[in-house]
């Protein structure tokens, strides 16, 4: 039975087989067959090409997912698309609660990575009802982090009143001992 080692072993003796430096131990390499004369593209297919090549090489902090700051507490999830929407097609908009301290934030869904990334470097510091929004991408670490920093603050505080009411507890029979 041939496991995936022996595989990847036998693939490597063959590219150093072909590729060794002394070339006596070189094998014999086939010659290539002529190849069929290629058709002459036009230079905007080129220039397309170029364009793909330099779209294709993005940050690894860049997705699809936008989270937005600073918006009015007032916009609406239609006046965003209008907003997001004129650099690509939007898959979801999520805009933050009311009444909660989420309020004047939103996230963004594109539907595609190039998209999102066209609105990020347009709409940063783009002015909207009087606030420049900030535009990042979504990354679900950072924010998983701060949740867990905010938990981690609230059972502080908590342990800091249960110290705090065992003090004033143990001070009292003290007192009362003493008296």
């Amino acid at each position: 039975m041939i496991t995936y080692v022996d595989s990847i072993r036998s693939l490597y003796n063959r590219c150093t087989a072909t590729h060794s430096k002394n070339p006596s131990e070189q094998q014999p390499q086939p010659q290539p067959q002529p190849q069929p004369q290629e058709e002459i593209k036009p230079m905007s297919d080129i220039l397309s090409r170029r364009h793909m090549a330099n779209r294709a090489r993005l940050p690894p902090e860049v997705n699809r997912i936008l989270y937005v700051r600073n918006l009015p507490f007032k916009i609406t999830a239609e006046e965003l698309y209008e907003i997001f929407g004129k650099y690509g097609a939007v898959y979801q908009i999520r805009l933050g609660e009311k009444g909660r301290d989420t309020r004047g934030t939103a996230f963004v869904v594109y539907e595609d990575i190039y998209d999102a990334k066209s609105a990020v470097d347009h709409l940063s510091g783009f002015n909207v009802g009087g606030r420049y929004l900030v535009v990042l991408y979504y990354q679900p670490a950072k924010f998983q982090r701060r949740i867990e920093a905010e938990e981690k603050k609230k059972e502080l505080e908590e342990l800091r009143r249960q110290v705090k009411a065992k003090k004033a507890a143990m001070s009292a029979a003290e007192n009362a001992a003493a008296s």
